[in-house]
């Protein structure tokens, strides 16, 4: 069993335990079949979850969550109160299978602690572990606070908000993880059933970041840049391009997606996007105040509106 500290936006804890719990039983065991591992949940602190499970059903979270910034794999964590002792420690955990021919860039904190000094934490990683690199996707992280050192293994690279692959954005852009945030909010503990009667519309849908992560909730994200992809300890069967055809294909939560934006260009990529998904869109270029006001029979309506330090808007959330 390993350790996995499962990063995320400060307050997005309990949401994120309840995401976590929604996907689990979706993950699979290294012959493709589901598992039979139960969450187990340490901790909870402020911007994550600390939980239990085998290698190759922790790193699937990074496959899956849509909240979580990144995964990181606890490799040991231990009491310390001096460097000889610090470096003696780390020197052994040198023969860990999962950091053999990697080459790092190390992130390196301290608070309330004897080793309050991240100069010295640092050169102790660079004698130990070896040269930075650092444009290395390899993240090795060292925290102390107060007399506990934790190593961490960064799982995930790219943090794992950049899952759209979009090459160009809106002049106010929402993060991926803000909008599937908003996005569960707003469906709550309704069914797919439930939602399969209404169209979802955003009036203001810039690049249709919202419309997008409501399209892919819960549909796993199969980069093929996670740094565990790298490691010599990952199951061959997340390396496979049929990785895909393991996990369930999810419905549509929304019977169709609508969108509208007065920016054409926005458009433009808000309509390329949600055509590569497949999904059923519609999205044109008109402006939510000046165009004629079209029945939706059935509608929920999301929208992360322009405001006045951003965007000049000269409207009132009761005008909306």
């Amino acid at each position: 069993m390993r350790r996995f500290f499962v990063g995320c936006n400060i307050h997005f804890e309990s949401e994120l335990e309840k995401e976590i719990r929604e996907f689990w039983p979706y993950l699979i065991e290294l012959d493709g079949r589901p598992h039979a591992h139960a969450l187990t949940i340490l901790e909870t602190v402020p911007g994550g979850l600390l939980l239990e499970a085998p290698l190759h059903i922790g790193l699937q979270i990074n496959f899956f969550s849509k909240l979580a910034n990144r995964v990181l794999l606890r490799v040991k964590e231990f009491k310390v109160r001096d460097f000889p002792k610090l470096f003696q420690t780390l020197q052994s955990l040198k023969k860990d299978p999962l950091l053999q021919n990697l080459k790092f860039n190390y992130q390196v904190s301290a608070s309330e602690s004897r080793l309050n000094n991240e100069k010295r934490l640092k050169e102790i990683l660079l004698e130990v572990f070896g040269a930075e690199t650092e444009d290395s996707e390899q993240s090795l992280f060292l925290r102390m606070h107060q007399d506990l050192c934790s190593l961490s293994l960064d799982s995930t690279g790219l943090h794992l908000h950049k899952r759209s692959q979009r090459t160009s954005q809106g002049a106010a852009p929402l993060r991926e993880t803000l909008a599937a945030f908003c996005v569960r909010k707003l469906i709550g503990d309704e069914g797919i059933a439930f939602l399969q009667k209404f169209t979802l519309v955003d009036p203001m849908c810039g690049t249709g970041t919202l419309l997008r992560e409501a399209a892919t909730l819960y549909q796993p994200t199969l980069r093929h840049d996670f740094s565990f992809l790298q490691w010599a300890q990952t199951p061959k069967i997340f390396k496979s391009s049929q990785l895909r055809n393991n996990y369930p294909e999810f419905h549509p939560l929304f019977a169709g997606l609508k969108g509208l934006d007065r920016d054409e260009k926005s458009v433009e990529r808000a309509q390329a996007s949600l055509q590569a998904l497949g999904h059923s869109s519609e999205i044109s270029n008109e402006d939510l105040f000046k165009t004629t006001a079209k029945s939706e029979k059935l509608c929920w309506v999301i929208a992360n509106p322009p405001y006045g330090e951003r965007l000049k808007a000269e409207f009132t959330p009761r005008d909306l």
